[in-house]
């Protein structure tokens, strides 16, 4: 669970020795979720399709998605190497349809989850992977709003459009 002050807008706390901070929305987010968040979401998650030369398979656990009232989509993304080795990452973000980012709250690398110190909005277009553009592509978004609702969500992912 999330502790600490809120100082102006910003939560300060304490973890393994070190003093972090975070904007207090990002810290309310992350107090409302990260209990209730999988240690490994990756068995009951749907595949983003990818482009077939990806060397990382991105999944969507449907069991994480809320719509926000601030009209943020939050969700936890795995990413699973395809190769020999079996590397799996979770990452719990939100999506902004109407400024095409992403912020990713925490990460979870070892069966535990990690908070991201002073997150931040990163548009898709300067994303390292595109699993970002898919999957508002694919599932989340419509246009530059979110989808009605989480089924309408999951529908989408299960059935994406190929046009």
């Amino acid at each position: 669970a999330i502790s600490g002050e809120d100082e102006g807008g910003v939560v300060r706390w304490r973890t393994d020795g070190l003093s972090k901070s975070m904007p207090a929305d990002d810290a309310k987010v992350l107090a409302e979720y990260i209990d209730s968040l999988p240690e490994k979401p990756a068995h009951r998650a749907l595949p983003i399709e990818m482009p077939s030369y990806s060397s990382i398979e991105f999944l969507l656990d449907p069991e994480t998605i809320t719509i926000g009232p601030d009209g943020v989509v939050r969700y936890v993304v795995v990413g699973r190497s395809r190769g020999t080795s079996g590397t799996v990452n979770a990452f719990y973000e939100g999506m902004r349809c109407s400024a095409a980012s992403i912020k990713t709250y925490a990460t979870n690398t070892n069966g535990s989850w990690n908070m991201i110190e002073a997150p931040d909005w990163r548009p898709f277009r300067e994303m390292r992977s595109k699993y970002g553009v898919e999957l508002a592509r694919q599932a989340v978004c419509r246009g530059d709003a979110p989808r009605e609702s989480v089924r309408d969500m999951v529908n989408h992912l299960r059935r994406p459009y190929r046009g």
